[in-house]
C-alpha cells in the first residue's frame, strides 16, 4: 500500500526542500537545474507542495493573473511538479485537484499552462477554451530574421538596451 500525500500551503520552513525541487524541476524541464527559491514564492499568488512522511516530493505553483488589468482576474497554475520517484503516487492528481480547491474557493476561473502531454491530460477531463499558444525562438534564428531589418530600420540604438 503507497503512503499517503499530503497537501500543505507553502511556509519558509520549507525553503530548503522547495529550492532542491526547483532545482530537480529545472533540470527536467529546462537542462539547467538552476532556481531562486525567493523569486519563485514572491513571483506566485500561492504555492502548495504535496509530501510523503514529512518529504516535499513536488509542488504546485499558482498565479493570480490579470494581464495587467487587460481582462478580468483568473488563478493561473503555472508550474505542477512531482520528484520522478514519486510520480506514481497521487501527488500529481492531488497537486492538480487543488487548483479546483483554489479556483472555487476564489470564485475565479482557471487557466492552466502546459508544458507537455503529461500535463495536458488534466484538459481531457474538463473542457475548456484555448487561449494562446507560446514559441520559443533561439537567438541563433533572431538574428538571421531579424538583423538585415534592424540594419535598415534605426529603431533604437542597440547600445541603449
Amino acid at each position: 500500500m503507497s503512503k499517503p500525500v499530503k497537501i500543505v500551503k507553502y511556509s519558509d520552513a520549507y525553503q530548503q526542500e522547495l529550492a532542491l525541487l526547483l532545482q530537480g524541476f529545472s533540470a527536467d524541464v529546462f537542462q539547467t537545474g538552476t532556481a531562486n527559491v525567493t523569486a519563485f514564492v514572491e513571483g506566485h499568488w500561492a504555492v502548495y507542495l504535496a509530501i510523503i512522511d514529512s518529504k516535499v516530493i513536488g509542488f504546485a505553483g499558482f498565479v493570480y493573473n490579470t494581464y495587467f488589468g487587460f481582462r478580468p482576474p483568473t488563478i493561473g497554475l503555472s508550474y505542477l511538479y512531482v520528484t520522478p520517484e514519486h510520480r506514481t503516487s497521487k501527488a500529481n492528481y492531488l497537486l492538480n485537484i487543488q487548483s479546483g480547491v483554489v479556483c472555487i474557493a476564489e470564485n475565479l476561473p482557471l487557466e492552466h499552462y502546459y508544458a507537455s502531454e503529461t500535463s495536458a491530460k488534466m484538459s481531457r477531463k474538463i473542457k475548456g477554451r484555448k487561449l494562446y499558444e507560446t514559441w520559443l525562438y533561439d537567438v541563433e534564428e533572431v538574428q538571421v530574421a531579424f538583423n538585415r531589418l534592424i540594419s535598415k530600420v534605426n529603431i533604437r540604438n542597440t547600445n541603449e538596451l
